[in-house]
C-alpha cells in the first residue's frame, strides 16, 4: 500500500480550517525564545523543519498573554504589539517553507 492511501495522509478539517493532511505538531514549550520572548533563528530553524517535514498543522508553543502571565523564561510572549512582527516571523518562516502548512499559537497564561 503506499503512502498516500493512509487517511492520516488525506486532507483534515477543523471548524473552518482546511488541512492538506492529519499530522498535526502538537503544543510544546521549546524554550527557544529570547528571556524576553522574542524570536530566535533557532525556533525558526524548529518551525521550517517541521513545514519541511510534510506536517498539516503546527500549533506552536506556549505563548504569553499578558506580562503577569508570562510563566517561563524564553516563553513566546504576544501581550504587546511590539511582538507581532516577532511572531510573524515563525508564520513566515513556516509558509515560505510550505504554504499549506497551517501555524496557531497555544496561548497560556501561567
Amino acid at each position: 500500500m503506499s503512502r498516500v492511501q493512509y487517511k492520516v495522509f488525506s486532507e483534515g478539517i477543523v471548524g473552518n480550517v482546511v488541512l492538506k493532511n492529519r499530522l498535526v505538531r502538537s503544543a510544546t514549550f521549546e524554550k527557544q525564545m529570547t528571556k524576553d520572548g522574542r524570536v530566535t533563528e533557532d525556533i525558526l530553524q524548529t518551525y521550517a523543519e517541521l513545514a519541511a517535514g510534510g506536517i498539516g498543522m503546527i500549533i506552536t508553543g506556549l505563548t504569553a498573554v499578558t506580562q503577569a502571565g508570562k510563566g517561563y523564561a524564553k516563553q513566546a510572549c504576544i501581550y504587546s504589539d511590539e511582538y507581532i512582527s516577532e511572531i510573524a516571523k515563525i508564520a513566515d518562516v513556516v509558509h515560505k517553507t510550505d504554504n499549506k502548512c497551517v501555524v496557531i499559537a497555544q496561548i497560556g497564561h501561567c
